[in-house]
């Protein structure tokens, strides 16, 4: 059972709709956390009245999704909550979340499945045992092969800064020698 009923959400935004106190006040009067009204708020303004019931689906949104989601906060001075309106999703944490994941693990860490692997059926485990040498020279050079992408990426972002670098220094000289005539 979901901690919060539908009548109780639509009874607290309700009453913030009904101009009968603040976010804070509402809060103390339900015994809840500020947060929490305001997320049911802004979910039921943008969204309506299907926000607010709970989601027996999960969604999985794609790779190139999560990009666009993080490239568009990156680029705007969207906040999360404006970036998940934007793209029509209630949950501005997953867009953190991505965020995070993306500038610690890269494209890769946006890719990641998460849960449980599926069980294994027994006699199928014992029949793939692997030697411990094999599977950490498996994972050496996986973490060989991660190294060197960060390197590249690493080698590409300096070879970008530079180049803003001397684009700046240019266009900073260009405007001196205009003022000068």
């Amino acid at each position: 059972m979901a901690k919060y009923s539908l009548e109780f959400k639509l009874e607290v935004v309700k009453y913030y709709l009904g101009n009968y106190g603040s976010y804070p006040s509402i809060a103390k009067k339900f015994n809840i956390n500020e947060s929490i009204v305001k997320r049911w708020v802004n979910n039921y303004k943008e969204f309506g009245i299907e926000s607010l019931k709970r989601s027996r689906n999960k969604t999985d949104y794609t790779v190139e999704f999560k990009l666009s989601a993080v490239k568009l906060y990156e680029t705007t001075e969207m906040s999360y909550r404006e970036v998940a309106n934007s793209l029509g999703m209630n949950n501005p944490s997953l867009i953190c979340n991505w965020h995070t994941t993306f500038y610690k693990e890269g494209i890769d860490g946006l890719s990641k499945q998460k849960g449980r692997l599926p069980k294994v059926n027994k006699q199928n485990k014992t029949d793939k045992k692997v030697n411990p040498k094999q599977q950490q020279t498996t994972q050496e050079s996986l973490s060989i092969e991660r190294l060197e992408k960060l390197e590249a990426e690493i080698r590409d972002l300096r070879i970008e800064n530079e180049f803003l670098k001397e684009l700046r220094r240019l266009r900073a000289a260009e405007e001196q020698q205009q003022r000068s005539k």
